[in-house]
């Protein structure tokens, strides 16, 4: 969640939700409840605004409390369906994505940007490749994602720049590329070739193959991508194997 300071002298700007909505995107990627102190520091707002949040959160039933520890409840998702439930492309979606992931045998997955990450919207998990840290809702960094470079490569080149100017970019395996110019020149590259491949860079063992997926549903650009493990299929030999089935798809879909 991008920071709302600047636009606290906005009247019609409403701070107390904001900050609301600043807690419960501090439990991301938190798999063990935390403490008011923990919260605070997170979201670099005062004890006294998230104790209130999160007596909010509590009394309405999407936060539960044990032991001065908090955590987000199961009721929370209720705000997340919303979304699902009103958006036909992702409902549309599944079968066909069913469909490629029951015919290739492993993950499949739509995606779309949203505050400079990627966002799954809709996907298959095969039984044969397990990926517990990505479901529907997960949020991944763009620039080591195939479907964050073939979504960053469908950005103008002020757009880019702007991302690339502000993202902090970190490794997160030995083979993450994070030199901003490096990164530049892949992504350009990625919008000349109409897909990306990467291999290995946000886990290892994992490789994945993404397409862009063209729609003028909210006037909003996803990606259509495919993971493997590389100890049964390598990198170079995504291409040949996923893509054509993937365009296919990618065509599909954007008419959805």
């Amino acid at each position: 969640m991008e920071d709302f300071r600047d636009l606290e002298g906005d009247p019609n700007f409403m701070r107390s939700l904001a900050r609301g909505l600043l807690v419960i995107t501090a439990f991301a990627d938190r798999k063990t409840p935390m403490t008011i102190a923990e919260l605070a520091r997170i979201t670099k707002l005062d004890r006294s605004v998230v104790r209130r949040c999160l007596y909010t959160l509590t009394q309405l039933g999407f936060a539960q409390t044990h032991d001065s520890r908090f955590s987000l409840d199961p009721s929370i998702l209720q705000l997340g369906h919303s979304y699902f439930s009103s958006s036909r492309l992702v409902e549309a979606s599944q079968p066909y994505l069913d469909q490629l992931g029951n015919s290739i045998y492993t993950n499949c997955a739509l995606a779309i940007m949203s505050n400079h990450e990627v966002v799954y919207l809709s996907r298959f998990q095969s039984k044969r490749l397990i990926q517990k840290h990505i479901g529907l809702g997960s949020r991944l960094p763009a620039y080591c994602t195939s479907v964050g470079r073939v979504l960053l490569a469908m950005l103008d080149a002020d757009e880019l720049d702007t991302y690339l100017d502000r993202e902090t970019l970190r490794p997160y395996t030995e083979y993450t590329v994070f030199e901003k110019s490096q990164l530049k020149h892949l992504i350009e590259k990625t919008a000349e070739d109409g897909f990306c491949i990467l291999d290995q860079e946000i886990e290892l063992g994992m490789a994945a193959i993404a397409v862009p997926v063209k729609t003028d549903v909210a006037q909003t650009s996803m990606a259509l991508s495919v993971t493997v493990n590389t100890k049964f299929v390598a990198a170079n030999q995504l291409r040949d194997m996923y893509l054509d089935k993937m365009t296919q798809l990618a065509s599909k879909l954007s008419t959805l």
